[in-house]
């Protein structure tokens, strides 16, 4: 599973699963709330091949500068 942290805008979780969709990622779950900061906490779990899939996952959402933070929570 996947945590991450983004800026609460329109569409943001949108990037977040198209991101994950490219790549041919399976998602299984996904929570979404708005914190009192107005930051998006996204709960993510996917589907993953390989340590290379996830590590590449992680590396285009980094890439997102509406993504705050990104980081595995548990092993897939």
């Amino acid at each position: 599973a996947l945590k991450i942290r983004a800026t609460d805008k329109n569409g943001v979780l949108n990037e977040i699963i198209t991101t994950v969709t490219t790549l041919n990622i399976g998602i299984s779950s996904v929570n979404a709330r708005v914190d009192k900061k107005n930051y998006a906490n996204i709960d993510l779990t996917v589907r993953l091949s390989s340590k290379k899939d996830l590590d590449n996952l992680i590396a285009k959402l980094d890439a997102n500068p509406d993504i705050l933070e990104v980081y595995r929570t548990t092993a897939s």
